[in-house]
């Protein structure tokens, strides 16, 4: 979606990895064909879904991280925190999980009204649960979080606030080049075998996944805990996009 009514404006500063893989010419040349190889491809690096959130390209190489914001219908916002009501999820507008000033540690709270529980934490107390989940580092992350605090945006860190928007849902995604094609000029797949990292680029990515976890990060006292989806542990909850199919859509081909 180009935009977030109220909220983020995508194209300004968020999800710049599929921005750079979306696009597989400068917008500064208007006549013929003028790639650019700033997609970097980051399938594999990360074993788990918190690992893949975190991560990034270079620092060199632009510091596009991984992690990304999904969007509706509408424009409107799907990843970040959630509340819990009667069985069902309510998207807690006032958060974002790009608004962390560092790792997104999980607690357990006390319901609102006392509960005679022995494993209760007491009246205004919470309980650290969990490794927290770390967040991406580099000047990218650290423009994304700027612009969202601007507009107000934090995450929950008091206990009312916990108990209210216990749920978190992230997203991040993992882009794939195309191989190179013996006798296709102009080749749009670069591999540096000199590079230890961000060694695959291409003008525009082959593949690209959108994976996504939801959990539960601060646990109530006497509730259940919701159970997690999470499609890198779960590959077969994962849907996959044909990026070539959306270019094509998009230049009326």
């Amino acid at each position: 979606m180009p935009s977030v009514p109220g909220s983020e404006d995508i194209r300004s500063f968020l999800n710049p990895k599929l921005k750079c893989c979306l696009n597989e010419i400068d917008g500064a040349f208007s006549g013929g064909s003028h790639l650019k190889f700033d997609c970097i491809e980051n399938a594999g690096v990360a074993s788990s879904f918190d690992q893949l959130w975190a991560g990034k390209d270079q620092d060199l190489n632009g510091a596009a991280p991984y992690a990304t914001l999904l969007a509706g219908f509408g424009g409107k916002p799907i990843s970040g925190f959630y509340a819990l009501e009667g069985g069902s999820l309510r998207r807690c507008g006032e958060f974002s999980e790009f608004a962390a000033l560092g790792p997104i540690q999980g607690y357990r709270v006390d319901p609102a009204q006392t509960v005679v529980q022995q494993n209760s934490v007491g009246a205004g107390n919470m309980v650290a649960v969990g490794t927290p989940l770390p967040i991406p580092q580099g000047a990218a992350f650290t423009h994304i979080r700027t612009e969202v605090r601007k507009k107000g945006k934090t995450i929950p860190t008091t206990i009312d606030e916990m108990r209210r928007c216990p749920v978190l849902l992230r997203a991040a995604t993992v882009v794939s080049c195309k191989k190179p094609v013996p006798g296709v000029n102009p080749q749009k797949t670069f591999i540096d075998s000199a590079a230890a990292a961000d060694k695959v680029r291409c003008a525009t990515g082959g593949v690209v996944q959108i994976h996504v976890q939801m959990r539960q990060i601060h646990e109530i006292t006497g509730q259940p805990t919701m159970k997690m989806v999470d499609t890198v542990l779960d590959s077969s909850q994962l849907s996959t996009i044909s990026i070539e199919e959306i270019l094509k859509m998009r230049r009326g081909l």
